[in-house]
């Protein structure tokens, strides 16, 4: 199994510094410009694509998706397609996209969201998911996957909708969100637009080369 959460980015956002959440069109341009390594005027092409599909979001929340996707979602995808087209066991991919309430919403699905879910801790995990009903189901959900995949392989179980492996025809993706669901091929202009950008890559992965 692959996949991540839609925002990612969002947990290290209000951590570092909730103050500086709010955006503006042109800090938007800036921070993407920056973060995704292309200048300005590609930054605010790239913008203009994700914000056809979501009329309203916040300069921040913008910030989040975008940035998410080129961090993180274009790796799993492209995880997902080559494991595909390598054969052999089959691989499924998914996409956490429910939206924790507290902190008034502010996180929407951040880095880590799925993890209470996946080892079926919500209760302890409170201040950080909420409680009721649809986290309970949610719970279900997740756990359920992680638990079959553990047992055959197969994320497939009762209480979740089926799931099938991921192919390069369908490209089938289990969403994450109660009732969980999956489609095929979801947000593909977007994840077309990232992929065209200039790959992730941390300064803090590469160690600076030894003198000769």
């Amino acid at each position: 199994m692959v996949g991540s959460c839609e925002t990612e980015k969002s947990f290290y956002d209000v951590v570092a510094d909730p103050e500086t959440l709010p955006l503006s069109e042109d800090q938007l341009v800036t921070e993407i410009a920056r973060f995704v390594e292309i200048d300005a005027a590609r930054a605010a092409e790239l913008i203009a694509g994700y914000s056809e599909s979501r009329p309203g979001m916040s300069g921040r929340d913008l910030y989040n998706v975008i940035s998410s996707d080129h961090m993180y979602r274009r790796n799993d995808v492209e995880t997902a397609e080559r494991r595909a087209e390598r054969g052999g066991a089959p691989v499924y991919l998914y996409e956490f996209t429910w939206q924790t309430p507290v902190l008034g919403g502010i996180l929407k699905t951040p880095h880590t969201l799925c993890i209470p879910f996946a080892f079926g801790n919500i209760d302890v995990a409170k201040e950080f998911v909420g409680e009721g009903a649809e986290q309970d189901a949610l719970q279900a959900e997740v756990m359920g996957a992680w638990i079959a995949f553990a047992r055959s392989g197969n994320p497939n179980h009762a209480g979740l909708a089926d799931w099938p492996a991921f192919n390069m025809k369908d490209r089938p993706t289990m969403i994450f969100a109660p009732p969980s669901h999956v489609l095929n091929n979801p947000k593909p202009e977007d994840l077309a637009r990232i992929n065209a950008c200039p790959r992730f890559i941390s300064d803090a992965q590469w160690p600076e080369p030894e003198a000769a």
